[in-house]
């Protein structure tokens, strides 16, 4: 029985613990300058441990298709550990205006109702900046920072003909052309 193996470097995970929760494996990366963690099931054909700077993961061969899932998984968890996921979303629209609340915990957008739109900013998830009428979340988890982004783009969909609304960074614009008559 051949055994299939893979090194993982952890320069950034300070602390790596294995332990049991209902007979499931789990493993537990925690950075300790920011206290963040992250749980991970590794699936019982899979045999892993710790040797110097190194997480090494090995299986059986006959497990092959599941040990590649497994290890691109984990190397996907592990990329968005080690660095904070940055998106921006810009508010386009002449009048449209977006403000942090008196109490930094909300953002309050004019944008064409008659009213002052508020949405709370997710409270230890993401970190929110403000630049002119371009929004920058950032935040570890990236599917924290995509559903408040989509939060923020639901409240004003951009126009199809004029462009007026929220728009991704990189988002390609396409608009309808105008009829002349």
């Amino acid at each position: 029985m051949d055994l299939l193996k893979k090194k993982f470097p952890l320069s950034i995970v300070k602390s790596v613990y294995f332990c049991k929760i209902n007979n499931a494996k789990v493993l537990v990366l925690y950075k300790k300058e920011s206290n963040e963690s992250q749980y991970i099931i590794v699936p019982n054909f899979v045999v892993y441990e710790k040797s110097d700077n190194f997480l090494i993961f090995s299986c059986a061969s006959e497990f092959v298709k599941e040990f590649d899932l497994f290890l691109n998984f984990f190397n996907l968890r592990l990329k968005c550990f080690e660095k904070n996921t940055r998106k921006k979303i810009l508010l386009t629209g002449l009048g449209f205006r977006v403000n942090f609340s008196k109490d930094l915990r909300c953002l309050e957008f004019k944008i064409g109702l008659s009213h002052i739109v508020s949405l709370e900013i997710p409270s230890h998830d993401v970190v929110v900046f403000l630049i002119k009428n371009t929004i920058v979340v950032e935040g570890i988890n990236p599917v924290v920072v995509g559903n408040f982004l989509k939060k923020i783009k639901n409240l004003k969909i951009p126009g199809s003909y004029t462009g007026k609304g929220f728009w991704y960074k990189n988002e390609i614009k396409i608009l309808k052309p105008v009829k002349k008559t």
